[in-house]
């Protein structure tokens, strides 16, 4: 006879073993899908990794002085930082970086850091947020290292 115990135990490992199955696939996917986006950045700068800048992130806590880091690493001819890309109410690219659109040249500051004009507004960072790093790393024009805050 079966025991309930050791029957209810079988199920839990059977579910427990559907769900590592499950997390390693969708683990998988997300390397194989991050692996194409890096590798058509890479094609996109010329072919291979050599010619991307260096990435960088800056992670911290409110009040902390980033925004002046960021500053900082912008007066260097060399480094391109992004401030708040990821602040909920606006896309706080780096100051001049609207400068470098032709196509926005009648669009004002204002709309651009909303999100309300240029290639990614708020919508779509929030729905695909891999867009607007894709979209950061691709635009480092002369830059050898770029980032955000």
């Amino acid at each position: 006879m079966n025991d309930p115990k050791e029957s209810l135990l079988d199920l839990t490992r059977r579910a427990t073993n559907r769900l590592r199955i499950v997390n390693v696939l969708s683990e998988r996917s997300s390397r194989q899908r991050y692996s194409r986006m890096m590798a058509e950045v890479a094609d996109k700068a010329g072919g291979n990794d050599h010619n991307l800048p260096i990435r960088f992130v800056i992670f911290n806590y409110p009040r902390t002085g980033s925004n002046l880091l960021c500053s900082l690493l912008n007066q260097h001819p060399e480094i391109l930082c992004h401030h708040e890309i990821f602040n909920p109410e606006r896309i706080y690219y780096a100051k001049d970086f609207k400068d470098y659109f032709p196509e926005l040249s009648n669009a004002s500051r204002q709309d651009f850091i909303r999100g309300k004009v240029g290639s990614i507004t708020i919508g779509d960072r929030n729905r695909f947020p891999e867009k607007l790093f894709l979209f950061v790393w691709q635009h480092a024009f002369e830059a050898k290292a770029v980032g955000f805050n």
